[in-house]
Formats: C-alpha cells, sequence, structure tokens
C-alpha cells in the first residue's frame, strides 16, 4: 500500500506553515509537492529529511509528568515508585481496604 496519500497531505500542510518554508539548504515544500516523478520525491524528500536531522529540529509531543489512574482504593505500593513507571507489577492488595470497599458497594448496591 502506498503512503503517497499520507506524504502529500502532511507535505500540503507544512506548506499552510510559512515558517516550515524557509530552511537553508532544504527544498521548499512545494517542490516537494510538485515533485516530477517519484525518484524526484525521494530526492527531494531526503534532501529535507538531511536538513532536519542535521539541524536537530524536535516537534514535541504534548505531555505530562504525572501518570492518571483510576484504580480501587484497595491496594498498597511501595513507598518507592519507579522512575520511570507506574510500576503496577509492584502493587498488592491490602485485605483491610479491601474489606471497606466491598463494603461501600454493598452500601450503594441496597440503596
Amino acid at each position: 500500500m502506498s503512503r503517497a496519500p499520507f506524504v502529500f497531505a502532511m507535505l500540503a500542510a507544512l506548506a499552510a506553515n510559512t515558517s516550515a518554508q524557509e530552511m537553508a539548504g532544504a527544498p521548499s515544500v512545494q517542490s516537494i509537492i510538485a515533485a516530477s516523478d517519484r525518484a524526484d520525491l525521494i530526492a527531494k524528500t531526503r534532501s529535507l529529511d538531511r536538513v532536519l536531522l542535521n539541524s536537530h529540529y524536535v516537534i514535541s509531543n504534548w505531555h505530562i509528568r504525572d501518570f492518571r489512574v483510576a484504580y480501587w482504593s484497595k491496594f498498597q505500593r511501595p513507598s518507592v515508585s519507579p522512575p520511570y513507571g507506574l510500576g503496577l507489577d509492584t502493587w498488592w492488595i491490602d485485605s483491610s481496604k479491601e474489606a471497606t470497599v466491598e463494603a461501600k458497594k454493598q452500601e450503594i448496591k441496597g440503596q
């Protein structure tokens, strides 16, 4: 399956952004879109890729430093969390907390 329609759509979106049009040594986005054949498209796209990689451009993605997880309050966790993850495999069920959760569930069902 060809990815050409996706590439052309992406380049067309970039063409609308004037700040992305003028990069030293890079082919213009319009010239990539107007490539005469596949070989020309590949050559111009690789040229743009080299400029972007050598200049260390980064398109950052939105992110947060926290994990948002919903869970029953019947779990215990270690006092020290892993630096790069939730560490779900280190959690355990606290039997007294589990009894409280089950009692609340029964109370809600009874209403």
